[in-house]
């Protein structure tokens, strides 16, 4: 699990050298995904009315994934310092999917 600045944080599960789920959450958004996992993007919410819960933040999501968002969640994992580089490409490489 990384955390840096401005709540930014990144949890994932690998096996060897792939990633095989991860999330990501990053200046008020929340995107998460895997190998057996389609990629999903909500918002942290302010208005918790039609919201589902993930730890303690309060989620809602987005019906597609925006392709800002991506870009915005590769930065983010290109600047995680510590993070193994294999882990780094098989993230991206989720991203893509």
């Amino acid at each position: 699990w990384f955390q840096g600045s401005n709540n930014c944080d990144l949890s994932y599960v690998s096996n060897g050298n792939d990633v095989i789920e991860f999330a990501l959450t990053a200046f008020g958004n929340h995107i998460e995904g895997g190998a057996e996992r389609p990629l999903r993007h909500s918002d942290i919410a302010l208005d918790d009315r039609h919201a589902t819960f993930k730890g303690s933040d309060v989620l809602s999501a987005k019906s597609n994934v925006d392709p800002d968002m991506i870009v915005l969640a590769k930065r983010v994992i290109n600047a995680v310092e510590g993070l193994p580089d294999d882990h780094r490409l098989s993230l991206l490489k989720l991203l893509e999917s």
